[in-house]
């Protein structure tokens, strides 16, 4: 079971780690110290007293210095010679002034105390504050080491709990992270990651929860679109079989004798009928193409060579003057080849059916960024009006509001190239360029190759 927290309590749980830590510290240091001065390799100040017995000899002195912690020098009172001593090389002038002087000296926070009798002088080395006994660790005092090793004890301290803390903290952004980039791929049959964190738990039930529920939406998308392709088919089977007996019917009605006027209907009839049929051409087309999720590697130079031959036929057809620019370095990308193609296609003819009347022109642009190829149509017509902006990429939807036969637009072009577009990771955007015009940009993300 884990035991949770808050991130405030997790905090004050840092702050008292490093307020522990800190008092661990201390004590080491005391602790540490005891056991110098008990060993002997630290010196702490004790006041010296020293009395000379009347037949007290050099042997007796030496003996006495050795058991005591201090350093020492001991001279001939007479003679003045140095007999003997314990002592740092650069403490012998000290040494020697006290003794030249008759008196104790202090330099900083060293006595060198002095005492004599007839035969002997003995000056004692005193330290006021506690000092290592091994002569070449006096570099640096003890209250200097004691400082420097308070401050780096906690230092380290502080660093040890800090980095356990970001540590955590990093761990559980990156259980939001993964959870956050596969988004709708979980399955509730999987084991959920739990945390000590209550916030970041939280966070985590919640993303859990939206992944559950994008994923449900995601699966009733597919079976509905699945279910939408498999009716649409239905309803082009259904409806085609009667169309192709009125058809047969008026070719019979075509072989008799007609009058003028019946000519004029029957000729009706079969534009109203190759209308009908390519109306749901198009839509067979598009149930087709987005549900299929084949995809290979393109190669740029031969792909953009057909759609350029297309561009061409649709220019002539619409009577358009259309420029291609190429701003592409990239050799292949990665997608449905065929969708691509209509997607591209439908957008082209949009804007030549748009385009300004016996002036038209039409500019496509091909061009990449880091992360996206881009296909961007423009045309010299009227901009998109407020209704189109906001319904243009929608099936079936026309600015008439109904199927314009003359130019046989059916509201599918746009809404088949956005939703290529998405299944691509990309997506499609329609605006007005401040020179004039519109404009439609299909984005599409730029992958190389199969994951």
């Amino acid at each position: 079971m884990i035991s949770k927290y808050t991130m405030q309590q997790r905090i004050l749980f840092a702050v008292l780690e490093i307020i522990i830590g800190s008092l661990l510290v201390v004590v080491t240091l005391f602790l540490g110290s005891f056991l110098l001065v008990q060993s002997g390799q630290l010196r702490v100040f004790t006041e010296a007293d020293v009395t000379f017995d009347k037949n007290v000899s050099q042997q007796d002195i030496t003996k006495a210095m050795k058991a005591s912690p201090y350093d020492y020098t001991l001279y001939d009172a007479k003679t003045k010679h140095l007999l003997t001593g314990e002592y740092a090389p650069s403490d012998l002038n000290n040494f020697e002034i006290a003794k030249d002087n008759k008196r104790d000296l202090t330099v900083d926070t060293v006595k060198f105390k002095y005492f004599a009798d007839k035969n002997y002088i003995l000056i004692i080395r005193q330290n006021s504050v506690p000092e290592f006994a091994d002569q070449r660790l006096r570099v640096i005092s003890y209250n200097q080491f004691s400082y420097l090793f308070v401050m780096l004890g906690i230092l380290l301290v502080i660093m040890i709990v800090v980095v356990r803390l970001v540590r955590e903290l990093a761990k559980d952004f990156r259980y939001v992270e993964a959870i956050a980039l596969s988004m709708g791929e979980g399955s509730t049959d999987q084991p959920r990651t739990h945390v000590k964190i209550i916030e970041f738990e939280q966070i985590l039930t919640n993303l859990y929860k939206k992944s559950d529920e994008l994923a449900w939406l995601i699966e009733k998308e597919r079976l509905e679109k699945k279910d939408l392709s498999f009716q649409i088919a239905a309803l082009a089977h259904d409806v085609k079989t009667p169309l192709t007996v009125v058809k047969g019917n008026v070719e019979l009605l075509e072989m008799t004798s007609l009058t003028p006027n019946q000519v004029e209907y029957l000729a009706s009839i079969n534009k109203s009928m190759a209308v009908f049929e390519r109306y749901f051409n198009s839509m067979l087309t598009y149930t087709r193409l987005l549900n299929d999720d084949q995809r290979e590697e393109v190669k740029v130079s031969d792909f953009i060579s057909e759609l350029v031959v297309e561009f061409n036929e649709i220019a002539k057809t619409y009577q358009v003057e259309l420029q291609t620019k190429l701003e592409i370095e990239s050799k292949f990308f990665y997608g449905n080849r065929l969708a691509l193609s209509r997607a591209v296609l439908n957008i082209v003819v949009n804007a030549c059916q748009h385009a300004k009347k016996d002036a038209g022109k039409v500019t496509v642009t091909f061009k990449e960024t880091a992360t996206q190829l881009i296909f961007e149509v423009w045309n010299n017509g009227a901009p998109f009006s407020k209704t189109a902006k906001e319904n243009a990429t929608k099936l079936f939807f026309t600015e008439n509001g109904g199927r314009n036969l003359d130019k046989k637009h059916y509201g599918i072009g746009l809404a088949f190239a956005k939703a290529v577009s998405l299944k691509h990771g990309g997506y499609l955007e329609i605006s007005d360029p401040p020179a004039g015009g519109a404009k439609v940009k299909l984005c599409l993300e730029r992958v190389r190759k199969c994951d």
